[in-house]
């Protein structure tokens, strides 16, 4: 007996749940009149002359892209995000307004820069590290020594400290970070 594509594809969709064909055959049997007569044998021919198999794979393929796709859009933006926000970190560092905690405002900049290092090698067993990055940095780092050094009473601190502080921060990227629960080293 020839059952309705509606039926089929009802079929379809329970053997995509995982059900078992003679889990198929008694829900149809029981919701649709029209398959009282339904037996095993139907339901598994259908399984093979309709490649249920080919078909779940497609769909599945499918889904996959699609979740790929959506993934990499959501990586691109939070990555855009973590540009600019180390640009604008980087800009303000370098500014007569720089915060009033240095090393605070420069272990800012280490953590966004290792945020967007981890983002990036997402799907990369073992990245090069992003020298762009840690060249912006030391920049960065130069432009506040040199503003620092117009003040005064920061001056000969400042030529005590440089070549220490500039390890500590080229350490700093360098470093992966810690993990959660880790002591800090």
């Amino acid at each position: 007996m020839a059952y309705p594509l509606r039926v089929r594809e009802t079929a379809f969709e329970l053997w995509l749940k995982g059900l078992c064909v003679e889990r198929i055959v008694a829900h149809l049997r029981a919701s649709d009149p029209a398959c009282e007569r339904l037996s095993v044998g139907a339901v598994e021919a259908w399984t093979r002359r309709e490649a249920w198999r080919k078909r779940r794979d497609q769909i599945h393929r499918h889904a996959q892209a699609q979740l790929d796709e959506a993934r990499a859009d959501f990586e691109g933006k939070v990555l855009g995000d973590l540009v600019k926000i180390r640009q604008r970190l980087a800009a303000y560092c370098t500014t007569k307004n720089a915060p009033r905690s240095l090393e605070g405002g420069i272990d800012s900049l280490v953590k966004v820069i290792r945020l967007e290092r981890q983002l990036r090698d997402l799907d990369k067993p073992k990245a090069p590290p992003i020298r762009i990055a840690e060249a912006q940095i030391l920049v960065v780092v130069d432009k506040v020594f040199d503003l620092l050094q117009e003040e005064p009473a920061v001056r000969p601190i400042l030529e005590r400290l440089r070549g220490q502080m500039a390890r500590r921060i080229v350490d700093g990227i360098q470093r992966p970070a810690p993990e959660k629960g880790a002591p800090d080293p």
